[in-house]
Order: structure tokens, then sequence, then C-alpha cells
């Protein structure tokens, strides 16, 4: 969450819809800005966001004891699999 905020992806929807003032675009245009969108978000998400993530589980793994951690995994696999 810390990232998330920090970083302003809270702000990055998957679509983004035109605004009452935008005159209508042909279903192809509005696909493909749709498809441009999507594209850019999940590029930031994996390039970005999923290595600052793997940074702080590193480091939170650091500080954890033996059964801490085998909790950890179980409730990142619940979460995963999910």
């Amino acid at each position: 969450m810390r990232i998330w905020r920090d970083k302003d992806y809270y702000q990055n929807y998957l679509v983004k819809l035109p605004s009452n003032e935008e005159k209508p675009v042909p279903l192809a245009a509005f696909m493909a800005k749709q498809t441009a969108q999507f594209d850019n978000v999940r590029g930031a998400l994996h390039d970005q966001w999923s290595k600052s993530a793997v940074d702080i589980l590193r480091e939170e793994l650091e500080n954890l004891d033996k059964d801490q951690t085998k909790t950890f995994f179980d409730s990142v696999a619940a979460l995963m699999s999910n």
C-alpha cells in the first residue's frame, strides 16, 4: 500500500473513459485507446511496482524468525491462490 500511495499508482486506471466534452469516436479507436491504457498500466506495475514490492518483502523476511517465515509464506500462498 505504501508503494501504491507514494508512487500515485492509485490514479492509474485500467480503462480510460472519455469525458462528457469529448466527441464520440469509432469503436476501433476506442478499443485501441483502451488497449494502450491497459498496456501502460500493466507495464508500470510490472516494471516498477513489482520490483519495489519484492524489495520490501526481502527486507521484511530478513527480520522474521523461522515460525514467522512459514506463516508468512502460507499467507502469501493463500492470497495468490485467491
